[in-house]
């Protein structure tokens, strides 16, 4: 992951963040090593075999806004496990066309 801040951003535009990162200059090469992207995906897809038990033993009070924990986080687990799965695929590994 090159950018974790923006890795579950809805609004991401990958055009533009290949344009401008910092390294926009190595992408090519970044993205070119199919052995290494295939290591990646395969760690990824062992951890993810394990979603529901690392969702589950996350700390209770990571639940919860407040304090007293009477507001419940409305954290879109489904939808971030939706977003690591595209890694899974052939499509995520290709560079957005410039």
């Amino acid at each position: 992951m090159i950018d974790h801040n923006l890795a579950f951003d809805d609004q991401f535009d990958a055009t533009a963040f290949f344009q401008m990162h910092v390294f926009s200059e190595e992408t090519n090469q970044l993205f070119s090593d199919f052995l290494l992207r295939d290591s990646y995906r395969d760690r990824l897809a062992q951890a993810l075999e394990n979603w529901t038990d690392i969702c589950d033993t996350l700390p209770k009070e990571w639940c919860f806004i407040d304090h007293e924990k009477t507001i419940p986080v409305q954290y879109p687990f489904d939808d971030v496990k939706a977003l690591l799965d595209r890694a899974l695929t052939d499509a995520f590994w290709q560079l957005p066309p410039t």
